[in-house]
């Protein structure tokens, strides 16, 4: 359905479509069920053409990627972030979003290795680039935050 720009929710027991929408997203994947009942999804927002016939990103394509959340009842669509001055992305294959509590946000943006975490308001919390050095960065494919708890583990067990 990416390559349709089509979102369709499915009844898992009848297998039917019970909504869908095509655009106004392009190239869209990794679609969320929020708390609100609002589907939120990232949108490439441009078509694989964006790379180079070896696999560069080209320079003059928009940074425009975004989220975007969709109301499924009222079909009203949002941009939380992404698409503004100061919030530039860029990635046209991959790159993900999860919905944390609070609002919040975590957005891997694929093409410029990048990881960032926004508020409620889009407001980035901080964020990481995965730079190689002064020209290259590493594409960053997912990323997932752990609880502190998650590393107070007794390691001199698994040494066992």
């Amino acid at each position: 359905m990416r390559g349709q720009n089509l979102v369709m929710v499915v009844d898992p027991t009848t297998r039917t479509a019970k909504w869908h929408q095509t655009g106004p997203w392009i190239r869209q994947h990794d679609p969320e069920f929020g708390p609100d009942g609002k589907i939120s999804i990232s949108n490439n927002n441009t078509y694989v053409s964006a790379y180079t016939w070896h696999g560069k990103t080209r320079l003059d394509v928009p940074r425009d990627t975004n989220i975007m959340v969709i109301d499924p009842v009222t079909r009203e669509t949002e941009i939380v972030f992404g698409s503004k001055p100061g919030q530039e992305m860029l990635s046209v294959i991959r790159g993900q979003h999860e919905l944390l509590d609070d609002n919040r946000v975590l957005i891997t943006e694929f093409d410029a290795g990048r990881v960032l975490e926004i508020d409620g308001t889009g407001n980035v919390i901080w964020g990481y680039v995965n730079k190689h050095d002064e020209e290259f960065v590493g594409e960053v494919a997912n990323a997932k935050l752990y609880p502190l708890s998650y590393f107070e583990t007794d390691w001199k067990e698994c040494a066992q």
